[in-house]
């Protein structure tokens, strides 16, 4: 990988005296704009590939990424999730069958490239222009024959970030812990999602505990906050005002269940009128 940074390095070491003699370069310094002027003259030639992260670009004479990092910077929509996503920041020791990836579904991808603004602050670079369908990942996954990649559509997308040292974009801690409610099938099952919430949420610090609870208080998801005001009040003992306004969104005499993929049970938290179907 080169990055922007890198090009205006080399660019400077042109311009010093000892190394601009027979380059025939104009004034003592280089342009601001040259830098990104190269870059694109490289882009043009060959010699450079564009990725997903602005300012980051691949030589494509050089020995290729791990396929997640490819699929990351071929798309800028997509990011390691669920329990691929668990794992990667230590949340679980379960190993997962294939790699899993989430992706926004059409619409709001449709909707992220028709402003460019960043309202779901699911990205934290420029979004470039690709299609809203999957045919540049499938040519990586067809390329480099990678069988054991998943990626799942989905109309709730995770704040995300880049994983150090790689260029692998996946969902932040808090919204990890979250798309384990959204989807505990993808997570290992409710049972160990309830577990993970317990054994791992309040030593992740206050950080990532008060980004969860505003990622929450910001979601339209009234279920969601159902479930996590469950968990955080009465499996955690977790109180927090922004919590208790939660509260509201119960519904006494629904069918609102902790786990969505299981059946309807008996067993109910009263304060959350939620059915305790685990």
């Amino acid at each position: 990988m080169v990055t922007i940074e890198v090009i205006k390095e080399e660019v400077d070491q042109m311009y010093l005296s000892e190394n601009r003699k027979g380059l025939y370069l104009r004034g003592k310094v280089p342009p601001k704009a040259y830098p990104t002027k190269l870059a694109k003259q490289m882009i043009h030639s060959g010699d450079l590939d564009v990725t997903a992260r602005q300012g980051v670009f691949r030589v494509p004479s050089r020995e290729p990424l791990p396929t997640q990092q490819m699929i990351s910077l071929a798309d800028p929509y997509i990011y390691v999730a669920y329990l691929s996503a668990m794992q990667r920041w230590g949340l679980t020791n379960r190993q997962p069958q294939v790699f899993m990836f989430a992706r926004p579904n059409k619409t709001i991808i449709k909707s992220l490239k028709k402003d460019k603004t960043n309202d779901l602050n699911l990205l934290s670079e420029h979004i470039i222009e690709l299609s809203s369908d999957h045919r540049s990942i499938k040519n990586i996954l067809k390329r480099y024959e990678a069988n054991n990649i998943q990626i799942t559509e989905t109309k709730y997308p995770s704040k995300t970030t880049w994983l150090g040292g790689e260029y692998t974009r996946i969902s932040t801690q808090a919204s990890t812990f979250i798309d384990m409610l959204y989807r505990p099938d993808l997570c290992g099952g409710m049972a160990h999602v309830i577990e993970v919430w317990q054994e791992h949420l309040r030593g992740r610090g206050p950080i990532v505990l008060n980004e969860l609870i505003n990622l929450i208080e910001n979601s339209s998801s009234q279920i969601l906050k159902v479930r996590a005001g469950y968990l955080l009040t009465e499996k955690i003992k977790i109180n927090d005002p922004k919590i208790q306004k939660w509260k509201k969104f119960a519904a006494r005499g629904g069918s609102r269940k902790l786990d969505p993929d299981k059946p309807y049970a008996n067993k109910f938290s009263e304060e959350w009128m939620l059915s305790l179907n685990v």
